[in-house]
């Protein structure tokens, strides 16, 4: 996972995305991110994942992506949202998510 700007990535990324949004501020964002190393490693490079500090990205992106919450882990594909896990809970059950997510998608990957 890296920090990156990936909402200019994904317009014209025809793999499918994972982004995470998450603040430095955030303790739930804190704790999942060894988590989602560990999924992005798993998952890699037949997915590929990417972290943005909603905090160093304009703010008109974080909106337009509609991202409210954090973290919020989005996939994107063909420059669309597909689906979306907020993780306001315990990191397993995010992890989880994230891996139903990307499961109930796997037949377009």
């Amino acid at each position: 996972m890296f920090d990156f700007p990936v909402l200019v990535y994904v317009k014209a990324c025809l793999d499918d995305v994972y982004s995470c949004r998450t603040a430095k501020w955030c303790r739930k964002c804190i704790y999942l991110e060894p988590k989602l190393k560990r999924l992005a490693a798993e998952y890699h490079p037949r997915l590929r994942f990417y972290r943005v500090d909603v905090n160093n990205v304009p703010h008109s992106l974080v909106a337009r992506a509609g991202v409210t919450k954090m973290p919020t882990i989005q996939m994107w594909k063909d420059g669309k949202k597909q689906g979306e896990v907020i993780g306001g809970h315990k990191a397993h059950l995010v992890v989880n998510e994230i891996r139903d997510m990307i499961e109930n998608n796997d037949a377009d990957i």
